[in-house]
């Protein structure tokens, strides 16, 4: 975790794949060596589990990541989500909404879902995308590729939880999934800010 809050994550199972060249990353001044490799998931029992902590207890955020999977998917399968191993109403989650539809839901504890566009095709087609879900106040969004795709009003309540955050996992089902560039933001971005995260990345997947 780069973040500065201490967020390491536990990896079980999945390996690290190399994808390029090396790269460096500069934070609070410093250039910091990242590598070259990510993280590949099998689909049987790789995950990541992030423990919960107070920085990662959000009703506001953003989640952003880059995948790639010709998974076709079910409701939900995750690429990062805050759920665990059990079920629980509200909760965040980016990844499958339906089958062959990638998408972000929020959800809170009357199960009041808002899931914006109810998920979007062409994701799941063995190439990298970067995708992005965002929760404010008043909106709910998912980006992808740095296009706005879905936006509504948000109509859920409070989503925090005291899960864990998990890659690749959510509720028992596991999905086979090549992740990277994972990050979570206290707060909602703007189509800006995405539009740059998306630009400052894309050459570390060959766009």
């Amino acid at each position: 975790d780069l973040s500065g809050y201490g967020n390491n994550g536990k990896v079980i199972g999945p390996i690290l794949k190399e994808i390029g060249p090396e790269y460096f990353v500069k934070w609070k001044g410093k250039l910091i060596k990242i590598g070259k490799r990510v993280m590949s998931f099998d689909g049987v029992d790789d995950y990541v589990e992030v423990p919960h902590s107070a920085s990662l207890n959000l009703n506001e955020l953003t989640v952003e990541a880059w995948f790639k999977s010709t998974f076709v998917g079910a409701w939900f399968r995750t690429i990062v989500s805050k759920y665990g191993h059990t079920h629980i109403l509200e909760s965040w989650g980016l990844g499958w909404v339906d089958v062959d539809k990638i998408g972000f839901y929020i959800r809170d504890k009357a199960a009041v879902k808002n899931t914006p566009g109810e998920g979007f095709t062409g994701l799941n087609d063995g190439d990298w995308h970067h995708v992005v879900g965002v929760a404010s106040a008043t909106r709910v969004q998912f980006y992808a590729d740095g296009v706005l795709k879905g936006d509504m009003v948000r109509t859920t309540g409070d989503i925090r939880n005291e899960r864990f955050v998990s890659f690749a996992y959510h509720y028992g089902q596991y999905v086979p999934i090549v992740i990277d560039e994972v990050r979570i933001y206290n707060r909602a971005l703007s189509a800006a800010e995405i539009m740059q995260r998306y630009q400052e990345t894309k050459y570390l997947f060959g766009y």
